[in-house]
């Protein structure tokens, strides 16, 4: 199926916003578009990848850390291009305003509540429509894209606030710098999937896998074991919270039986973090979240992995270090402190 699309008369504001996965060669095809067109992107977490985290065009990640920040550069807005928008990550309507319309570029029909202007939907493989818009001329738009660098800055600044003890922005920086560029992270589900979401460079497509949507607790000890297997040349970690690792630490022993040498990194904070929030910001009162008394005492290996336990960033980064130059699985417990994630997410 093709179509044309005309947005070189009377074009404003406009600006992409790619969702899901694309293909190699459609994600090729859609970083050269958006150099082309010069168009400010914000992306959903599972498209983390898609376009570079620095000097690009990238805005942000919807729906994820400081997400009002992000928000603060595309309100101008007055189109949005939807790319591979998959309406189960992130609803329409908790970000795009009644009087923007957007067009659907996907292989399915679009999903929005009734009110919304949809002037145009291009469904088929998205490959195809990539090169169909390549052909189109440059569009005159009015984003001050001189500015982003400095709004990205901001919205690095907000996510890396100054903290008295080893806090989880710490641990993922340690992490990136450690991490080879090819290397892959697998989030899990909890509060630091917030951060990781805004702060993770993923430097490049297929690096990132997170479960996003229903966003399953319990995927990142799995999800990281599967790709070990699928991609055994390439470093693999995991980043879990300790609720989300206490519903599969036994899966630990799958690692340790099939030799792999997946790092996996706890993110030990004592709680359901981002419930704990989400409890405080509705002023109920604390019930449920607290994992682990005064009186817990780590191990030394879990189902015959080693386990490493890290209370400052340093001993954290070079126990993250000597885990991916290993030859077997390891467990890193982070002694993290989560109060950052009360002013982050």
């Amino acid at each position: 199926m093709t179509a044309r699309i005309d947005l070189t008369e009377g074009a404003g504001d406009v600006s992409v916003r790619i969702a899901g996965r694309l293909d190699e060669t459609a994600a090729r095809e859609l970083l050269e578009f958006v150099n082309k067109q010069g168009l400010p992107v914000v992306t959903t977490l599972m498209a983390k990848g898609h376009i570079p985290e620095e000097g690009s065009q990238l805005v942000g990640v919807v729906g994820r850390a400081r997400r009002d920040i992000v928000a603060e550069y595309y309100k101008p807005v007055d189109l949005v291009l939807a790319i591979g928008y998959d309406p189960v990550e992130f609803n329409y309507e908790d970000w795009v305003r009644k009087d923007v319309p957007v067009i659907n570029l996907n292989t399915v029909p679009i999903d929005i509540a009734s009110g919304y202007s949809v002037p145009c939907q291009v469904i088929g493989d998205i490959r195809k429509i990539l090169k169909g818009l390549l052909r189109m001329p440059k569009i005159e738009h009015q984003w001050d894209l001189a500015a982003l660098p400095a709004h990205r800055k901001k919205l690095f600044n907000a996510l890396t606030p100054p903290q008295k003890n080893f806090s989880p922005h710490q641990a993922l920086l340690a992490m990136r710098q450690t991490l080879p560029a090819d290397g892959i992270l697998v989030a899990d589900v909890g509060a630091h999937t917030h951060i990781i979401g805004q702060l993770w460079d993923t430097r490049g497509p297929g690096n990132f896998l997170v479960s996003n949507g229903w966003s399953s607790m319990g995927f990142g000890i799995p999800a990281a074991i599967a790709a070990k297997m699928i991609q055994p040349k390439r470093p693999v970690t995991a980043v879990v919270g300790d609720g989300g690792f206490l519903m599969k630490v036994g899966e630990i022993n799958t690692a340790v039986r099939l030799k792999l040498p997946v790092v996996f990194v706890v993110f030990r904070d004592r709680f359901l973090s981002l419930i704990k929030v989400k409890q405080s910001r509705k002023e109920y009162h604390r019930y449920g979240v607290e994992l682990f008394g005064s009186g817990y005492a780590s191990c030394d290996s879990l189902f015959g992995a080693k386990v490493v336990v890290a209370r400052e960033e340093e001993e954290f980064r070079e126990a993250f270090k000597r885990g991916l130059a290993g030859n077997e699985p390891v467990v890193i417990e982070a002694v993290l402190d989560p109060a950052e994630y009360d002013g982050i997410i």
